[in-house]
């Protein structure tokens, strides 16, 4: 992602970046997107109407991220991957690209599905670090979601486990 931005790690501080990573990054998105689709729509097998109303009240949610898929899908291509997680907001469906240093498989299933992650977001407050790991972990049908918040003094650091109040945004969760 430095790259990405222009500030890779040999760049003296008075040289500019040709700015290929974010070139590549971009010409890629735009070949896998180019002609890419995305609708949600009711099996034939399954038009009730109630499956109908489904469908149609997701592919409108989905709409905001279609319509920036590309841009999405250049993030991924420059940060090594991206993980969309969905997630309510009000009576609708936001979604959440964490790239994928902020993402961390931990358990799979026999066939290869990822059962357990944990999602992490990061704030600085002053002069902490304010880290919370937010787990997801799909078991007997069920998904359960724990979130945690750690404060250090470096970013790189976890530190120790806190209140999730101690963080304004966090604060409801």
């Amino acid at each position: 992602m430095n790259m990405y931005v222009g500030q890779a790690p040999w760049l003296a501080k008075n040289n500019r970046s040709l700015g290929l990573p974010a070139a590549i990054a971009s010409e890629l998105a735009r070949l896998v997107t180019l002609e890419a689709k995305v609708d949600i729509v009711c099996p034939a097998e399954n038009k009730e109407n109630n499956l109908s109303q489904r469908a149609s009240f997701l592919d409108e949610q989905f709409k905001p991220f279609r319509s920036k898929m590309r841009l999405y899908c250049e993030y991924g291509c420059a940060g090594g991957g991206l993980m969309l997680k969905p997630y309510v907001v009000g009576d609708t469906i936001a979604i959440d690209c964490v790239q994928a240093t902020d993402f961390l498989p931990l358990a799979f299933d026999s066939k290869g599905k990822i059962t357990a992650c944990d999602f992490v977001e990061h704030k600085k407050q002053g002069s902490h670090f304010y880290h919370r790991v937010e787990r997801h972990e799909f078991k007997n049908g069920i998904n359960t979601v724990t979130n945690k918040a750690y404060r250090s003094s470096s970013i790189n650091d976890r530190g120790t486990e806190v209140s999730l109040a101690e963080v304004p945004e966090w604060a409801e969760l």
